[in-house]
């Protein structure tokens, strides 16, 4: 099996001065075991839709794909941003976020930058063409779709084993979804024709214990039909809305 090439510069101004990035930010896991040594995790990776194989020792959770500069300015301002936002619901402080159209705007833009840099690292071309849009104001292309809810049942279970003591899904996960595209051709003298395509979609979710985000690269959103609970923070809402966590594994 060939390995992942990931690029040699920087995915967003093409610096080749390179330094390693977290897919999902550090803070994420620091906030949830409420310590910064994070070195008794256990790590995964999903080999089918609902499949998770456990490996010992630590994840890898980065990867050589930025560069310095914007690793250490906007990318960090962007992680603080919305480690601010995030944390209680990582931490179990609150269940529901009451979010206005800055705070969806910070969460859509983390989670984005996150699914881009997990993308780079895996070789993948799908999302390349997002990378300078987003670079640009800091913000999803139009077009995309993020949406934030709650987290879907792990694919495993141990009895007696509550999600406190760290039975809980962090990381990136790739959707391969497909668009089903109806277009209607009208041509002059002619009856209109119905074409029908089905449309790779691109896109990610963004695993954060008590939540979790969809990144779709195409309007179309990766989610299954009938998802409860999931609020649009992208393209931000002038009204706040309100995400409420239904974690598998609550005591309450």
């Amino acid at each position: 099996m060939n390995q992942p090439t990931p690029p040699d510069c920087c995915i967003f101004c093409e610096s080749e001065d390179l330094s390693a990035e977290h897919f999902v930010a550090d803070w994420v896991l620091r906030a949830f075991h409420r310590s910064r040594d994070t070195s008794n995790a256990i790590g995964g990776r999903f080999v089918g839709a609902s499949e998770l194989r456990i490996e010992s020792g630590k994840p890898v959770s980065t990867a050589a794909v930025v560069c310095r500069h914007c690793n250490n300015t906007w990318m960090s301002q962007l992680d603080e941003a919305a480690s601010r936002i995030l944390k209680p619901v990582v931490r179990g402080e609150q269940d529901t976020l009451e979010l206005g159209s800055a705070d969806q705007s910070v969460i859509a833009a983390w989670a984005f930058k996150s699914v881009l840099v997990f993308d780079a690292t895996q070789g993948k071309q799908s999302m390349a063409t997002l990378r300078a849009p987003f670079a640009e104001n800091v913000q999803a292309p139009p077009g995309c779709l993020v949406l934030l809810g709650p987290p879907s049942k792990a694919p495993l279970e141990i009895p007696d084993i509550p999600e406190v003591a760290g039975l809980a899904m962090f990381g990136v996960r790739e959707f391969k979804g497909v668009a089903n595209v109806n277009a209607t051709i009208h041509t002059a003298n002619e009856p209109p024709k119905t074409m029908r395509s089905r449309l790779p979609t691109p896109g990610y979710m963004v695993m954060l214990g008590r939540a979790q985000i969809h990144v779709s690269g195409l309007r179309a959103p990766v989610i299954k039909p009938g998802t409860q609970g999931f609020v649009q923070v992208w393209p931000a809402r002038e009204e706040t809305v309100t995400f409420t966590s239904t974690h598998p594994y609550s005591s309450s």
